[in-house]
């Protein structure tokens, strides 16, 4: 058995997540490659005419605050991988959450068609012992083995339901359990609170819009760093020919190198295209949590309510009917048309009872990714 917390908690060791994890330690890593100085190079030669021996040092060097603008470039992009890394618990808790309640809610529904089954094979079984006494027509005989099989053919589905749902939790968390089971608690959709809540939570702190003023913070940096390399680059270099029988003694070399970027504009063009980008981005993303979390308010709030009047009026009054339709079926004030309907509207009551419960989950799921708990 697994609770909703326990799923919720293996969210960390979701696929999705372990690879976020992996990204944004190769992103901080990069910020130790861009603090590196420049790789130097060195010469050793000979000559084929004149029996001499060449070495040579090349150092390349940053200047004009190119080394910090790389720096500061490629914590931008570790602080985006780290955004990004939080998208993904974030979805990954929507998806187990989401997992978790369709479980759950085909558990209820195969629990639902369990009863209906007993219930219609009871019907079944003593209508045909009183049709064996002539006390039941051929009719009532046909509509209680017809109703026993549709029971029992639903149950079958109601099963394949729950090993499905099962399966689809048991990959998403990793585990080896053969048939995993939501058990018998459920905890109670609570009160939405206020929208205007939410809205301000989602703006504070929604994943999706912190990834996105992460990856434009990254792509300034980006176009900070592609003006200043669009300065020539330098190195020092140092060297010594000797052993030429032309020259006395050892010929030194110091100079300085000077290397002329020719794609400077077009890399820092492209730069701020790709700022311009992610700036209508993350117009786009403010747009579209306010929108979205809106709507799952709203269909958080619709369920929350039905499931409440299912759970609370109509789920005991269809119990109490059946209950009652029996009672009067058995002292034959009823006939067993008006029993039928009445044990169909229980199965029925149930059914949507389930349903409701996981659109509530859905939508409660989706609040949640827009803006998780803990955030301002």
């Amino acid at each position: 058995m697994i609770t909703l917390d326990e799923a919720l908690a293996a969210a960390d060791t979701v696929p999705e997540v372990v690879i976020a994890r992996a990204t944004e330690r190769v992103a901080s890593a990069e910020i130790g490659s861009a603090r590196a100085p420049g790789e130097p190079k060195l010469l050793i030669a000979t000559r084929s005419v004149t029996a001499r021996e060449v070495v040579a040092v090349s150092l390349p060097f940053r200047w004009g605050g190119q080394k910090s603008s790389a720096v500061a470039e490629a914590e931008a992009q570790r602080d985006a991988a780290a955004s990004s890394r939080e998208v993904a618990i974030a979805v990954a808790r929507r998806a187990c959450r989401v997992a978790w309640m369709t479980l759950a809610a085909s558990e209820d529904r195969l629990r639902a068609a369990t009863e209906l089954v007993a219930r219609s094979e009871r019907n079944r079984s003593a209508i045909a012992d009183l049709f064996e006494l002539q006390r039941a027509s051929r009719l009532d005989a046909a509509r209680g083995t017809s109703e026993a099989a549709m029971a029992r053919a639903a149950r079958v589905d109601a099963e394949q339901s729950v090993v499905a749902a099962s399966a689809e939790l048991r990959a998403l968390l990793g585990l080896d359990d053969e048939r995993l089971t939501a058990g018998e608690a459920r905890p109670t959709p609570p009160s939405e609170g206020l929208e205007a809540s939410w809205l301000a939570r989602a703006r504070a702190g929604s994943p999706d819009l912190i990834v996105a003023e992460a990856e434009l913070r990254a792509a300034d940096a980006r176009v900070s760093r592609r003006a200043r390399e669009k300065r020539p680059s330098t190195s020092l270099e140092a060297g010594a020919d000797w052993n030429d029988p032309t020259q006395p003694g050892t010929d030194a070399l110091l100079g300085l190198g000077i290397t002329f970027p020719t794609h400077g504009r077009a890399e820092l063009n492209a730069a701020t295209a790709e700022r311009d980008r992610a700036n209508a981005r993350l117009d786009l993303a403010r747009r579209r949590v306010e929108a979205d979390l809106t709507s799952a308010f709203a269909a958080a709030a619709a369920a929350r309510q039905r499931f409440q009047v299912l759970d609370e009026t109509a789920r005991p009054a269809a119990a109490e009917a059946a209950e009652l339709t029996r009672v009067a079926y058995d002292e034959g004030k009823l006939d067993l048309f008006r029993l039928l309907d009445a044990e169909r509207a229980l199965a029925d009551v149930e059914r949507d009872h389930a349903d409701a419960y996981l659109a509530w989950g859905v939508a409660y799921a989706d609040l949640e990714r827009l803006a998780p708990q803990g955030t301002p």
